[in-house]
């Protein structure tokens, strides 16, 4: 049996003799070494890197959601056998990918610009979100912050779902403050002690009647009335561990999270302060992508899988530890890009960088998530090793930044 043939169409893969073919429209071209991709006999997609119309595509491993998205992973060498059991009637190519993701089968990705291409990656259809049945339970901390939690309850209130509660958790509010948090809340929960914002939210879960918790800051206001039912209707799929939104600086339309990336930095906010108008990446400000992590600024959950936050990590990545167990655990987080919510980021406690006591506490923080979960070090399965690991906006690793990378990677 030959190692691969060379196939243009579906018909050319279910017509195949070879081990794998390989998906190869009339212009594109494959440049890499067969021998190092089909050492990976057990996979049954094998993906490279790729040049799009002279752009350099470097792509994250396996990312189920995102393939949901779009069509990411372009052509691939595919295990014919496998391929057959998964084409159905006027089936497409990026349909068949679709299918094999979720019948589980497995995919490699290659880190190397083997193929050249001039493709318009395919999108999914528009997403039409099914109404929330289960009940959600909306989470938020809160310390003598009335105006922001006002106006962002206010908010919450103009979404097409109205099957949640509210569960206001307050570390230290004044008597006056706690009058009017318990008039707004479904459910409130007081107890002074120092912010732990780890400890306030699984203080809430444990409240929570709701099938599905969603853990919000209370400088959030939305504007999309949609905002729960697309989470919730990501969250809900079995493979799915947490679910963030994109989450826009109010004023600017700056992007203030849009996913974490784990690089030589620490975790850091994918294309901050970004302008949201332009297109960040291949669509990583409008598609739905998996992530390592993502923010607990706005997070939403299945409650039956919620490990709880690590409570030694009060104030700062906190959500990154969770979101690390949870992939570990076998679960793919997701951001879905297709919302408009705006965040004050850290309005009510202020600016870490700016004071030098809090700053050594992020330090220290940070240090903890690492021995927890050290092979995630400056490594992310969905931030390619070819991008650089020294800012978040996804632009190609330099021959220097390696210097600097191992500098930064021994202060982590």
């Amino acid at each position: 049996m030959d190692r691969y043939d060379i196939c243009e169409n579906l018909n050319d893969i279910l017509n195949s003799k070879a081990e794998y073919a390989v998906y190869l429209k009339k212009g594109w071209s494959f440049t890499g070494n067969v021998r190092n991709v089909l050492k990976n006999t057990d996979a049954d997609v094998i993906y490279t890197d790729e040049v799009i119309r002279d752009k350099h595509f470097f792509k994250p491993d396996y990312s189920p959601h995102t393939l949901e998205s779009f069509n990411y992973i372009g052509p691939a060498f595919i295990k014919t056998e496998k391929a057959k059991d998964f084409v159905k009637k006027g089936a497409c190519y990026y349909s068949l990918l679709k299918s094999m993701s979720e019948a589980g089968c497995k995919f490699c990705h290659i880190p190397r610009l083997y193929f050249k291409t001039n493709r318009i990656p395919e999108r999914s259809g528009e997403k039409t979100y099914k109404e929330v049945n289960d009940l959600v339970s909306i989470i938020i901390p809160s310390k003598d912050n009335l105006q922001c939690l006002k106006n962002c309850i206010d908010s919450i209130k103009n979404s097409r779902c109205q099957n949640y509660e509210i569960i206001v958790v307050d570390n230290g509010s004044s008597e006056e403050v706690q009058s009017r948090y318990r008039a707004m809340a479904d459910k409130y929960i007081y107890k002074k002690q120092d912010f732990n914002f780890s400890l306030m939210c699984n203080m809430g879960a444990k409240a929570a009647a709701g099938r599905y918790l969603l853990f919000l800051n209370d400088d959030i206001v939305v504007r999309d009335r949609l905002w729960l039912d697309k989470l919730v209707s990501t969250a809900e799929k079995p493979n799915v561990g947490a679910v963030g939104a994109k989450l826009l600086y109010p004023g600017n339309n700056k992007i203030q999270h849009c996913g974490v990336i784990s690089i030589a930095n620490g975790p850091v906010h994918a294309f901050i302060g970004k302008d949201d108008s332009a297109d960040c990446y291949f669509g990583r400000n409008r598609l739905t992508y998996n992530y390592l992590a993502v923010t607990a600024a706005c997070l939403c959950i299945r409650k039956e899988i919620f490990p709880y936050f690590d409570e030694s990590l009060s104030v700062a990545y906190n959500d990154a530890e969770l979101c690390f167990r949870l992939f570990k655990n076998g679960f793919y987080n997701v951001t879905v890009n297709d919302t408009l919510i705006y965040h004050c980021e850290s309005y009510s406690r202020g600016n870490d960088l700016a004071d030098r006591k809090k700053m050594q506490r992020l330090l220290a923080e940070r240090h903890r998530l690492y021995e927890l979960h050290p092979e995630f070090k400056a490594r992310d399965p969905f931030y390619n090793p070819n991008l650089s690991s020294l800012r978040a906006d996804f632009k190609q690793r330099r021959f220097f930044d390696k210097i600097i990378e191992a500098k930064r990677i021994k202060e982590l």
